[in-house]
C-alpha cells in the first residue's frame, strides 16, 4: 500500500519520467538553471482529482496541530485553568522522515499569583501579575 501511494505521490508530482528515466526531486533553484536541460521522455499526466486527493494526503501528512489540554495552576493562581498547547512530535512530519514539528510561535499571556509575605498574623497578601508563555502555533522544522 505504501508503495502504491509513493508511486501515485510522485506521479502527480511530476516526479516520475517515462523512458527509463530516473526520479528527481529539485527543491531550490541551482545555479545551472541557465544551462540548457536534455528531456529524456515525456512527463506522466495526472487528471486534476488525482492531483488535488495527492496535495491533501501530503498537506495532512505534513500538518503541525497545536494540540491543547488543561492544565491546572493550583489555587494560588487566577485562573486557576489555562489551555496550553503543545506540539505533535510523535511521528516525522516530513517526506523523507526526519523533521518533527517544533514550535514557532507562542503568545504571553498575563495570570494572577496569590502572594503573601510574613508568617506572622499581620500578613500582607496581594495579586501578583505572573507572564505565562503559551505555544500558538507549530510548524515542521529540524
Amino acid at each position: 500500500m505504501t508503495a502504491i501511494r509513493a508511486l501515485l505521490l510522485c506521479s502527480c508530482l511530476g516526479l516520475l519520467r517515462l523512458g527509463g528515466g530516473q526520479p528527481f526531486l529539485r527543491l531550490r533553484p541551482s545555479p545551472s538553471d541557465n544551462l540548457p536541460v536534455k528531456d529524456i521522455g515525456p512527463r506522466l499526466k495526472v487528471g486534476k482529482k488525482a492531483r488535488r486527493k495527492v496535495l491533501q494526503w501530503l498537506w495532512a501528512y505534513t500538518y503541525c496541530p497545536v494540540l491543547y489540554t488543561w492544565k491546572d495552576l493550583g489555587v494560588r493562581f487566577w485562573p486557576r485553568y489555562i489551555k496550553e498547547g503543545n506540539c505533535f512530535a510523535e511521528k516525522s512530519c516530513s517526506l523523507p522522515e526526519g523533521m518533527f514539528c517544533k514550535p514557532v510561535k507562542s503568545v504571553t499571556k498575563t495570570f494572577l499569583r496569590w502572594h503573601c509575605q510574613g508568617w506572622s498574623s499581620q500578613k500582607y497578601c496581594t495579586w501578583i501579575p505572573v507572564q505565562y508563555p503559551l505555544i500558538s502555533e507549530c510548524k515542521c522544522s529540524c
